[in-house]
């Protein structure tokens, strides 16, 4: 009976703790350099001509000067450049297509359609947040809350079986 009580807490533990180590893994999905990439693709339409207008503000939405743009087709870069001092940026020639556009350690996967092809959700430019850190949350929260929630939920069943085994030993 006690190997039985035994096996049940073991098994009870592991499920546990494996649960709330799976559920802390970093998501499948990530960008090929900053790691910080959005992980939906956004459609964009551009405008006549291949244009696309990018520009980039700090939390308060201040344009923020200077800031480098780098657009990647495939892994291969197709533009780099640094923002106005407007915080904007006005691309040309590009082709449709699905792009990665950073801008420092913020970006994302975006996909550009050709003038009057976009579905009506598309945007018609590209808005990037620049400051340095984590716009939402904070890096490793959710995980950091995964584990602590894991850790109470198997002291209480640990406190629940050694309870149990108390009860019966008396």
């Amino acid at each position: 009976m006690k190997l039985l009580r035994l096996f049940v807490v073991v098994v009870t533990i592991a499920s546990v703790c494996t649960s709330q180590v799976a559920t802390a893994a970093p998501p499948p999905f990530r960008g090929t350099e900053s790691g910080n990439l959005a992980l939906i693709i956004q459609d964009v339409a551009l405008n006549p001509g291949g244009k696309l207008a990018i520009q980039v503000v700090d939390p308060q939405g201040k344009p923020h000067a200077g800031t480098p743009i780098k657009v990647r087709k495939a892994g291969t870069t197709v533009h780099h450049s640094m923002t106005g001092k407007d915080g904007q940026i006005v691309l040309s020639q590009l082709r449709p297509g699905v792009y990665e556009i950073t801008s420092g350690a913020r970006g994302g996967i975006y996909r550009l359609w050709a003038p009057q092809t976009a579905p009506p959700r598309a945007t018609t430019g590209i808005l990037l947040t620049d400051d340095g850190g984590v716009v939402r949350g904070s890096r490793g929260g959710w995980q950091k809350a995964a584990l602590i929630g894991g850790a109470i939920i198997t002291s209480g069943v640990l406190g629940g079986v050694i309870g149990y085994n108390v009860k019966d030993a008396s």
